[in-house]
């Protein structure tokens, strides 16, 4: 469980629970800078994104979802199914299916501001079925961008890693064998 909050034009906080532990992960997509903290083991990782493209997946969250609405909408490609309308979590929503390689993504969005209500992903991530659902959508919420600090606090142990999004997969998995 967690929330995830997002202040334009692409910073991103997500606070979450996994297993028990708090987690946060900070991003900066203009920086190309993340960082994951676990508080209860003082322990942060520091992510530099080298050569993310600006509508790559850190710090465009909300954005991405926002075009995935509007590309929908548009889609005559059978990649994309028309739900309708119903009324989703109290409001009136427009829902689509977007099948992708590894993964389907279902968005129920407003159909007159295109603002997401919710979202449902099922993705496979090696032989693991991942699912991840976002409700509770509040826009326009005031946010003290302090909640997006790039410092890592004092007493934390770091580790940094580096992401270069040009390199193949298999240098990506590399690299996370090797952290």
């Amino acid at each position: 469980t967690g929330i995830g909050m997002f202040l334009m034009p692409s910073h991103e906080r997500m606070e979450r629970t996994v297993g028990g532990r708090k987690e946060i992960d900070i991003c900066d997509g203009q920086k190309n800078m993340m960082i994951s903290l676990v508080p209860a083991a003082k322990m942060a990782l520091v992510l530099n994104l080298k050569s993310q493209p600006s509508t790559g997946p850190y710090g465009n969250t909300f954005l991405n979802l926002r075009k995935s609405i509007a590309n929908a909408r548009r889609s005559t490609n059978g990649n994309v199914e028309r739900l309708g309308i119903e009324t989703i979590d109290g409001r009136l929503a427009e829902g689509f299916r977007i099948r992708r390689s590894s993964s389907v993504l279902k968005i129920w969005a407003d159909p007159k501001t295109s603002l997401p209500v919710r979202v449902e992903r099922v993705a496979l991530v090696g032989s693991d079925e991942v699912r991840t659902v976002m409700t509770d959508f509040h826009t326009n919420v005031e946010l003290d961008e302090s909640l997006f600090n790039l410092d890592v606090p004092a007493g934390y142990t770091v580790q940094t890693m580096e992401m270069d999004f040009y390199k193949s997969p298999i240098a990506y998995l590399v690299d996370t064998l090797k952290f």
